[in-house]
């Protein structure tokens, strides 16, 4: 079996810490169920907001995904902040 390989599995695999912590040392926390989702979080959120276009255009089908992106970040925040004053 090729390295590569095998370093895809592990990184890929449902019980990977790989993607949380990539994740959290670069943005907030995500609202997400397991460390998969982490994964999935993360590069669309890199992907949108190394893209972000501007809403001058009703019509364009990246609005829509760079909404969910920043609602997602801003329900992130207000879940992260609500966990650490009920500490």
């Amino acid at each position: 079996m090729l390295a590569c390989t095998t370093f895809a599995k592990v990184l890929g695999s449902e019980k990977s810490e790989v993607w949380k912590a990539r994740f959290l040392a670069k943005y907030d926390h995500p609202i997400v169920a397991g460390p998969f989702d982490f994964r999935v979080a993360y590069q669309l959120r890199r992907f949108v907001l190394r893209h972000f276009r501007t809403f001058e255009d009703g019509k364009d089908k990246r609005a829509r995904v760079q909404l969910e992106v920043l609602r997602d970040m801003v329900l992130g925040m207000c879940t992260w902040f609500s966990s650490c004053s009920s500490r």
